[in-house]
Formats: structure tokens, sequence, C-alpha cells
């Protein structure tokens, strides 16, 4: 009986250990379960915060193209006198991108221009001895008294005493190629752009042929390398995902198989309008690299023209081959010419050097460059001045959490409360 109770010595000890085992596995647990909800509460508190600054820099971009559209119609005769005055027919929010950096800069002074001071006497030139001398013999002055701030910053302290920062890009939809112009007939239709041509082409054919020279240059050679076969299977394929009818169409009056032939099971052409521009990644044949040089080229709205004071020198490239490729009698410009498309490039520039070039002015300064003997033929294909469709891309920025809001408005209403919101996604 003694060995008995010996034997039990410790027994209390071992359920002191085990109880807290059990007690810190609890209270480590339950710790790590607060730290996580907290963790997981502070993110969406920032991820929250990101997304109403990006919706702060979306709707401060609206405010600003209000404002610009209102100065634009007030001023239009006064500013048709004002080239290569810096004022183009760019918008606004384009040239000066919005961003906490430059709110704050401006409320600040610090924008050189804008308010910014400077410090005198920093010529870079040594002052000479005799101006030296005269310096040491003036009684020292008093600091200069820091400037009164203005009304335009009064209280932009506080204004702008919020966490994180925004930053908003914008840009029109009117300089890409437009994907639902092969929403009408392939045959329907011809081009008045394109006088004395042989065979009628529609506007069909010609954003075709449009996409055709703009994946024919030199960026998109790495995808499809020197096959210009593959291009067109590509850009066919771009078409009749769209169109009305359920043939693949070759060329003008030529149609070939079935356009579901390239697609398996149940997965179909669409043969409706691209509601995006990401539709593009269920054509056959896109690939995701061929989608991220195209993606920036193209869109959905507007119509068949292009506006060439906004488009890229790709685009402008494209456009002047286009309509070379399509005008009977003129001469191919070779890829490699470096010097001829630079003149061609800059003299589009300098006529959309203007706040409102009309496509007659572009025409006539493109034209001559070109060889080209009836630029109105061009001009027809020039989107007019002022733009309807704006893409605005608004990114807020909290810690490590980002919210990016992406919308693209139909600004044709002079009232900016009837501007419409054609697309708006938050990422």
């Amino acid at each position: 009986m003694f060995k008995i109770l010996k034997n039990e010595r410790g027994v209390a000890l071992m359920l002191v250990l085990g109880s807290l085992l059990i007690l810190t596995t609890m209270v480590v647990e339950f710790a790590y379960n607060a730290h996580v909800g907290y963790d997981l509460a502070a993110a969406e508190r920032d991820r929250l915060k990101s997304y109403y600054l990006a919706r702060s820099g979306y709707n401060l971009a609206r405010l600003e193209l209000k404002f610009e559209k209102d100065i634009r119609a007030r001023y239009a005769n006064l500013l048709k006198n004002m080239k290569g005055s810096g004022v183009t027919a760019d918008p606004l929010c384009k040239q000066i991108p919005l961003s906490t950096g430059l709110l704050k800069g401006l409320a600040a002074g610090q924008i050189p221009g804008l308010g910014g001071t400077a410090t005198a006497g920093t010529s870079g030139e040594e002052d000479s001895d005799e101006d030296s001398d005269a310096e040491e013999k003036k009684p020292p002055k008093e600091a200069a008294a820091e400037p009164p701030k203005g009304d335009a910053v009064e209280g932009s302290e506080e204004f702008l005493s919020f966490d994180g920062d925004f930053a908003v890009e914008c840009d029109t939809e009117e300089r890409k190629v437009n994907l639902n112009v092969f929403r009408a007939d392939p045959l329907a239709g011809t081009a008045s752009a394109v006088p004395g041509a042989t065979v009628p082409v529609s506007a069909y054919e010609l954003q075709k042929q449009l996409l055709f020279e703009l994946m024919s240059q030199k960026e998109f050679q790495p995808i499809f390398q020197d096959k210009p076969d593959e291009i067109r299977k590509v850009i066919n394929a771009i078409a009749d995902w769209a169109d009305r009818d359920d043939r693949v169409n070759e060329a003008p009056g030529v149609a070939g198989g079935a356009e579901d032939a390239d697609y398996k099971g149940d997965y179909k052409v669409k043969n409706g309008k691209y509601a995006s521009t990401a539709e593009l990644l269920l054509v056959n044949g896109v690939t995701d690299d061929l989608f991220k040089l195209l993606a920036p080229q193209v869109t959905v709205y507007g119509d068949s023209k292009i506006n060439l004071c906004q488009a890229t020198d790709e685009m402008i490239k494209a456009f002047v081959n286009r309509f070379i490729a399509a005008t009977p009698g003129m001469a191919q410009i070779s890829e490699t010419d470096d010097s001829k498309w630079t003149t061609i490039i800059e003299s589009v520039h300098f006529a959309c050097s203007e706040p409102s070039p009309a496509p007659t002015t572009v025409a006539a300064a493109l034209g001559p460059t070109i060889g080209a003997i009836d630029t109105r033929a061009i001009a027809v294909q020039i989107s007019p001045p002022g733009n309807r469709f704006y893409r605005i891309e608004s990114t807020g920025i909290v810690g490590e959490s980002q919210a990016k809001i992406a919308a693209v408005l139909d600004a044709s209403s002079p009232n900016p409360n009837l501007w419409k919101t054609l697309y708006f996604r938050v990422e």
C-alpha cells in the first residue's frame, strides 16, 4: 500500500502542466485569431480608403473635363488664334494628369511657374570683387517675411490631410480602331474615302486593312514573324466575331468556310457587338501577348474615323499605309525609311498644334508629305474636332492596398449632368 501511494506522487504536477498547456494553446489561438482579424479589418479599411481616393480622382477628372469643355466652347474664336501656344487638341486631363503629388505641390507653392518661389542671386555666375565689397558694406537685412498664402490655397492643409495617394490618367477613344465597325454587313456600302478605287471598298474592309497595317509593324514581329497570312487570318477572326453573317470573309466579296469551324464544342462566334476590348481574348488566334500589344490601340466606341491628332505614331503610320494601299497610283513608303516617316509624323503634329484643328487642316498638312493629290479623301477619314468618348483610369493607394477605377464617358452633351457612363469597373 505504501509503494502504491508513493508511485502516485507528481500526478498533480502533470495535471497542472497539462492545464497550462491547454490554456496557453487557447490564449495563443485567441491572440492569433485576433491579430488576423485586426489585419483583415485594417486591410479592408485601407481597401475602402483606396477605393474612395480613386473615386475622388475620377470625380476630379470629370470636373476638369467639365471646365475644359466650357472654356473651349466659350472662347473657341480666341483659341483658334493660339497655335503654338501650348494649348492643343489633347484633353487637359491628358496633358496634366491629376495626382495627389501635383495637388500638394500646388498647395505648397512648389510647382515651377505655378506659385513656386525662386532664390534671388542664383544665376550661376560668381560675383565680382567690387560687388562683394558693396555687399559687405550694406547693413544686414532682416529675414524676409514668409509670403502670405493666397485664397487659392486656404484650407489646403485640411483638404490634403488624408492618408494615401491617387493618380488619374485620361485619354480619348477616338484615336483608336473601333472594333464594332465590323458589326456592319461586310458588303454593305462603299467608302467615299477612296475615290477612283477600281473595286468598291466598304468601311468593314477599310477597318480590316487598318488593323493589318498596324499589326504589320515591328512591335508585332515577335508574334507573327513576317507572316502576313497569319496576320490576315487573325484579323478575319476578329471581324467575323462581330459581323452579321456566319461565313469567314477572307477578302472583299469572297466568303470562305463557316466561322464556327475554328471553335470547339458549344463555344461559338458571337456575331454581335464587342462589349469590351477584353472580348478579343475569346477570338481564335488572339493570344495574351497579342492582346497586350493590341488592346491600347482598339476600342468599342466611336465610328470608323481616327483622330490623328491624338493617335500614336504607330497609328499614324497605319493610317497612312492604309490610305496608300487603298488609293490607286500611290507609291508605298518603306518601313525602314525613318527620315520619310519622321517628316510625315511631324507634319501631323504641327497641324495638330492648334486647339481645334479641322480634318481638312490635318489632311492639308499630311497630303503633300505622302504624295496625295486629293487631300479631301484623307479628311473624310479623320475625326472632326471635339472629343466625345473619354477613358478615365483612377488609382487610389493606401498602404499596401490599391483600388483602380476604369470608366468610359460619353461627354457629347453640353450639360455634364447628362454625360453617360458607358463603362465602369473597379479593380
